[in-house]
């Protein structure tokens, strides 16, 4: 089924992406978290992960407008919600098989 792959697609990106805006900010790479976090957030959008998608803009918004006030919280309930939808996913596809 189309919907599976597509969430099965997610699945794999959205760790990948989550990975990727830790060792950006980590880092100190604004630049790679912008992009990363560009990525997510479009990713989220295409499956409905709205909240997801929500922070993703924020922190881009910050990130472009070189606003780092609270950006480390932000960041933090980003990685929470995405750590959330792909659980969900997960627990979701276990259920389906």
């Amino acid at each position: 089924m189309l919907l599976d792959r597509v969430l099965a697609a997610f699945s794999r990106s959205g760790l990948r992406l989550l990975e990727q805006v830790r060792a950006a900010q980590h880092e100190g790479d604004m630049q790679d978290l912008r992009l990363t976090v560009h990525t997510l957030r479009s990713s989220a959008a295409s499956i409905g992960a709205l909240t997801l998608s929500r922070l993703c803009a924020d922190v881009e918004i910050r990130l472009g407008q070189e606003s780092i006030a609270g950006l480390r919280g932000r960041l933090d309930e980003l990685d929470s919600e995405g750590r959330r939808v792909l659980e969900a996913l997960s627990a979701d596809s276990g259920a389906a098989t």
